[in-house]
């Protein structure tokens, strides 16, 4: 058996869009998951 761990991290806020990348870096990693919902993806938040 494999056990391996991933940390959670949950970013909520006005602006936080435009701050995870770093949070993801300060990590060691590369990507990240973003999570959300058809309203926040179609919506200026998501534009970049």
């Amino acid at each position: 058996m494999s056990v391996f761990y991933v940390p959670t991290v949950n970013l909520i806020g006005k602006g936080v869009i435009n701050e995870f990348g770093d949070h993801v870096k300060e990590l060691g990693f590369k990507k990240a998951l973003l999570v959300t919902d058809h309203f926040i993806a179609s919506s200026e938040f998501c534009q970049k």
